[in-house]
């Protein structure tokens, strides 16, 4: 199994140690994070672990058997092992000076959710770890950086980190085409219950599709659905227009 670096730890007895994981596109990814991290916080995304050797799981599992903690994998079944996976990375920080800690709570909670835009999943969410993260596991929202390496991740400075675009809200309306949106309201006339705009105010109506109708409900104007004689606009005076500008 071919595999890749993804940065140094500092953790613990793995510091200094480069760490990998079994796939380029993995690898690029965890890097366009760290990049993405570091324009974010200006702190160094960096892996406590990535791949395990199968000596380390055996270690990691009898000390916990012998101490009760920190809790570790069934050897062999972890998503770090060296053989059967290899997407899997421990998340932590790497300070100015070079020492280890963990994410604060607003930078996990922000990890995790860009780590997801990225073909990440926090599977750790279910055995309680918010460090572990695996990787190709979902769609990717963003491409890797081109060309990003280890060498290169944090670049020269920190590079702003693209947002997900906000889902547009309409624009509260002040106003319709026939008159303050206040005193406006939809009316159906006749027995086909053709939607109007009306206001009494102006003496102004205005007919409208169904699409400009759905487009001024949105807005807050009150519908009469049940269908009114035409009479009741006999002397407005009809407007023309979109409806829906």
């Amino acid at each position: 199994m071919a595999w890749y670096p993804i940065g140094e730890s500092s953790y613990g007895d793995l510091r200094g140690q480069m760490q990998y994981v079994n796939s380029e596109r993995i690898a690029q990814q965890w890097l366009s994070l760290v990049r993405d991290f570091w324009a974010r916080f200006g702190y160094r995304l960096s892996p406590n672990e990535a791949r395990r050797s199968r000596s380390r799981q055996s270690l990691l599992y009898n000390a916990y058997l012998r101490n009760g903690y920190p809790k570790a994998a069934y050897p062999f079944t972890s998503r770090h092992d060296e053989v059967l996976h290899g997407n899997a990375i421990d998340m932590g920080v790497t300070d100015a000076a070079g020492r280890n800690r963990a994410l604060t709570a607003a930078e996990f909670a922000w990890a995790q959710q860009r780590a997801e835009l990225r073909g990440f999943t926090w599977t750790g969410r279910n055995f309680g770890e918010p460090w572990h993260i695996e990787g190709a596991t979902r769609a990717e929202h963003f491409p890797p950086y081109p060309g990003i390496t280890v060498s290169n991740a944090l670049g020269i400075s920190p590079v702003p980190a693209p947002e997900p675009k906000p889902k547009p809200t309409p624009k509260p309306a002040t106003t319709t085409p026939v008159g303050d949106i206040v005193n406006t309201f939809i009316v159906r006339l006749g027995s086909k219950k053709v939607p109007f705009l009306v206001n009494p105010e102006t003496m102004r109506c205005m007919q409208l599709n169904e699409t400009q109708t759905s487009f001024w409900k949105a807005r807050g104007l009150q519908e009469q659905r049940d269908g009114q004689s035409p009479a009741i606009v006999s002397s407005f005076e009809r407007v023309s227009g979109k409806g829906a500008a």
